[in-house]
């Protein structure tokens, strides 16, 4: 509805009956205009004039649109605020949906009708409210959303968000592409999957423990094995940690496959065991250096003295062929030994 107001309406607010309304308008601490029916200017607040820069004489009779839009103007945008709680009626406040921008800051604009003694429309109060750092933080946020995906899907590490409230026990909300490959699962597949269903069977005892202990605040890294979609197995280091997300926990999982680890590791074992053996061979090999080292020099004595008797002994003594048997088993011993 539209009322009295006429189009050179500037009356300022002695047109307002009742209350001290300067002072009301004063009071409210967000940039605040008296509006007639055709979008003119009756009064200003301070936080307007601070606003714009101008003085409230500058301001009385100028269109709305011309002191927050755009002075070139010849109507009111296809947005605003101001139809549409004419449109409402008396007493309905009408909120806008989208910010109104001036000077660098974003505002929200509400707009409240305001009738006579007749109920015809007198006036239009129209307040911005100032959300300049509630739209820099929603950015901030976007930008750091936007940021984290961007992470999350490009890593070469596996990363899984987990549920650990899900009444079947903690379950996957999320994952990245790495994730879903490396396992051999669409995304959707995998999302919804419990985190057993993930786990090789002998590990599946451990999950409760591992969702425990990271609930209660513990970053924990361990190892596990996980199956893939057409059943095969890889081990996996994973390290995971509480996280929060709009309130509410969850366990933020990045995983990484340990096979060419576990193969390493399994390589390196076989060759200290191969090591180990050279080494007691090799401790075996001095030992019996020294033992040959040892026998060589009582060879040495009994063929030494076997020779002797056979030096004494008559050529038709019973006792030379004793003596070298002695010599010929000795030298024997000592061909074994040399070898």
């Amino acid at each position: 509805m539209r009322g009295k107001g006429s189009d050179d309406d500037s009356g300022g607010l002695g047109a307002l009956p009742g209350l001290d309304c300067r002072a009301l308008l004063e009071a409210i601490p967000h940039p605040t205009v008296i509006l007639s029916a055709e979008h003119r200017v009756v009064a200003a607040n301070r936080a307007v004039r601070e606003l714009v820069g101008e003085a409230e004489t500058a301001l009385v009779g100028k269109r709305c649109w011309e002191v927050f839009h755009d002075p070139g103007r010849t109507g009111p945008t296809s947005t605003c605020v101001m139809e549409r709680a004419i449109e409402a009626g008396f007493g309905a406040e009408i909120i806008g949906d989208e910010a109104l921008e001036v000077l660098g800051r974003h505002f929200r604009v509400a707009c409240t009708v305001v009738s006579d003694e007749a109920g015809e429309l007198s006036h239009v109060v129209h307040m911005a409210t100032d959300i300049s750092e509630h739209k820099q933080s929603e950015a901030a946020a976007q930008d750091s959303e936007l940021l984290f995906r961007t992470l999350f899907e490009c890593a070469g590490d596996y990363m899984l968000v987990v549920d650990p409230t899900a009444p079947g026990g903690p379950t996957i909300i999320d994952a990245n592409q790495s994730a879903c490959e490396k396992h051999g699962y669409e995304r959707g597949e995998l999302i919804g999957m419990r985190m057993s269903d993930l786990d090789a069977p002998e590990h599946r005892e451990q999950l409760p423990v591992w969702a425990k202990r990271i609930m209660a605040g513990e970053d924990l890294v361990f190892e596990t094995v996980h199956l893939r979609k057409d059943g095969s197995r890889f081990p996996v280091e994973v390290a995971a940690k509480l996280i929060h997300v709009r309130g509410q926990p969850r366990i933020f999982a990045i995983e990484r496959d340990i096979t060419e680890r576990k193969q390493a590791e399994t390589e390196r074992q076989r060759l200290q065991g191969q090591l180990l053996q050279a080494q007691k061979l090799e401790s075996l090999g001095v030992l019996a250096g020294g033992v040959a080292h040892d026998f060589n020099n009582l060879l040495a004595s009994v063929l030494g003295n076997a020779d002797l008797l056979l030096a004494v002994l008559p050529e038709d003594s019973k006792l030379r062929l004793q003596a070298q048997s002695i010599v010929t088993s000795a030298e024997r011993a000592a061909e074994i030994v040399g070898q």
